[in-house]
């Protein structure tokens, strides 16, 4: 009788799903939609992941009970609450609950790099902090929402470009090359239609596309990127070493940090949030990592090197 393990990774966009065998190696990958229940609601949640194990009952002629373990790696699990929906929504699929394990999804992204104590940041449209230890107990800072955290993130970046240019359109603050950046990228002729373009802005993946504006031009002697980059490198140094703190990371020989999401494409931003959490860690005692693996590589590491099923 063959043993497989399934791994989903499921996020705001999309939901992987990755098949493998007792011995590590991957099956198959299927894709389909959002199974984050914060951006595409629960029912629409239970259905993506409906569809993904459907690919795989039908591929590999099998049954959810022929199936050993599976790991749920899913975004907008932030508290107890969201846990207790998303868990009755799992045990609708006919899953028993000794069968799965269910984590936020930036834990799988950790787990697919590496092993052991330390921290995976994430920056892509949002950002977020973890903590691990080599237990894997887990602590976070950050990724607390659009309006209110998620700072370093693609969104936080847009927002506070938007936010510096609408100063500068209101003649509070003194003129900055990424403003004209901003001008050209929403193709108006003067400020005071760009201050009204803005004012139209509503999408988040909107917002987080003008973060581009600062990571392409981070040479060009600007005083709202560098502003942006010192709020930035304050955050980081602080809240990655109140976590260092609290997880007694102090008591490691090793610890890894996982650097994951599309910012992190800025060699200048990777360079930055380094310096900030050396601020507080001893470099000697940190490997970084870049996310290169699938994070739903995570969830097949987890089962089959910790024995968590």
């Amino acid at each position: 009788m063959k043993t497989y393990y399934v791994s989903v990774d499921g996020g705001g966009t999309s939901t992987e799903f990755i098949i493998a065998n007792k011995h590590k190696e991957v099956l198959k990958t299927y894709t389909v939609g959002s199974s984050s229940y914060k951006s595409v609601g629960i029912e629409k949640m239970l259905k993506n992941l409906q569809k993904g194990f459907k690919h795989i009952f039908e591929d590999f002629n099998i049954e959810m009970k022929d199936i050993e373990h599976i790991v749920f790696g899913l975004s907008g699990l932030d508290n107890q609450k969201d846990y207790d929906l998303v868990t009755n929504k799992i045990l609708e699929l006919g899953i028993k609950k000794e069968k799965y394990t269910l984590m936020n999804d930036s834990i799988l992204a950790y787990y697919a790099q590496t092993k052991g104590p330390g921290f995976v940041i994430i920056l892509g449209t949002g950002g977020i902090i973890f903590a691990l230890d080599k237990n894997g107990k887990t602590k976070r800072a950050n990724g607390w929402g659009y309006s209110y955290s998620d700072i370093g993130s693609g969104y936080w970046i847009g927002n506070q470009i938007l936010y510096y240019t609408l100063l500068f359109c209101d003649g509070v603050i003194e003129y900055a090359p990424i403003f004209g950046k901003v001008m050209s990228f929403y193709k108006v002729d003067n400020y005071e239609d760009l201050a009204y373009k803005i004012s139209e802005i509503s999408e988040v993946k909107e917002i987080a596309s003008l973060s581009r504006l600062m990571t392409e031009n981070i040479d060009v002697d600007d005083y709202v990127i560098k502003e942006i980059e010192k709020k930035m490198r304050i955050y980081f140094s602080k809240a990655v070493f109140k976590l260092y703190k609290e997880m007694n990371f102090k008591e490691e020989a090793k610890i890894s940090i996982v650097l994951s999401g599309g910012v992190f494409n800025s060699q200048h931003i990777r360079k930055l949030i380094k310096k900030s959490v050396e601020e507080g860690v001893d470099s000697d005692k940190i490997e970084y990592f870049t996310q290169k693996n699938s994070p739903s590589l995570g969830g097949i590491h987890l089962m089959l090197d910790n024995n968590i099923n």
